[in-house]
C-alpha cells in the first residue's frame, strides 16, 4: 500500500464484470464476476468505500477515498506479507480510527506479517507488536511499544516518545 495510492487512473473503483481498481487482482486470478462481487462488496463496506464511489475514477475521489481504495486493493490479494507506506496519511480522523481497527483485524485474521512505515506515533503505537525507531537511516531501537516507552535505548528514542501519556492511552485502549 503506497502513500501516493498507485491507483489505475483510467479504471473505475469497482466493476464486477470489468477490470477495475478493486477487481483487477481477482480478475487476473480468473475469479467469476459473482464471486468477485460477493467477496468485494463486504470488504469495500468494511473499509469505508461507499457504493456511490464504485463508478468513479480515482481523479473523482478525495485523497482519503483514494487511500481506502488502495488499501482495499492490497487486501483483496490475500497477501501473506503486507507492506504499507503511510497508508492512513490522507484519511480524516474518524475514518483513520476505523481504518486502524480494520488493518489490525485484517492482520490478525489473515496471520500476516505486516511492515507499516509511519511518522505518526499514534498509528505506530495502536497497530504495532514491535516498533523499530530509525534516525538518519540507522536503527536506534527495535522493541515492543511498552518497552520503547519505559526503556528507551538512546536519547533520540526517549525524545521521540516524550508524549508518554498520549502513548499509554493508545496502548491501553487499542491493544
Amino acid at each position: 500500500v503506497f502513500q501516493n495510492y498507485a491507483l489505475w487512473p483510467h479504471m473505475k473503483v469497482f466493476e464486477e464484470s470489468r477490470y477495475s481498481n478493486l477487481s483487477l487482482p481477482l480478475k487476473v486470478r480468473k475469479w467469476s464476476s459473482d464471486k468477485i462481487a460477493e467477496f468485494l462488496r463486504p470488504l469495500a463496506w468494511k473499509i469505508g468505500i461507499e457504493e456511490s464511489f464504485f463508478k468513479r475514477k480515482p481523479s473523482e475521489l478525495s485523497g482519503g477515498q483514494q487511500q481506502r481504495v488502495a488499501l482495499g486493493r492490497a487486501m483483496v490479494t490475500s497477501p501473506r506479507i503486507m507492506l504499507m507506506d503511510e497508508p492512513l496519511s490522507n484519511i480524516d480522523p474518524p475514518n483513520r480510527l476505523k481504518m486502524r481497527h480494520e488493518i489490525l483485524a485484517f492482520h490478525k485474521e489473515n496471520h500476516l506479517t505486516t511492515l507499516y512505515v509511519t511518522h505518526n506515533l499514534a498509528d505506530g503505537m495502536a497497530l504495532a507488536d514491535r516498533i523499530a525507531v530509525m534516525h538518519k537511516g540507522k536503527f536506534e531501537q527495535a522493541d515492543t511499544p511498552a518497552n520503547l516507552l519505559r526503556h528507551p535505548a538512546t536519547e533520540y528514542v526517549a525524545d521521540f516518545f516524550k508524549a508518554e501519556q498520549f502513548c499509554h492511552h493508545f496502548i491501553a485502549s487499542e491493544k
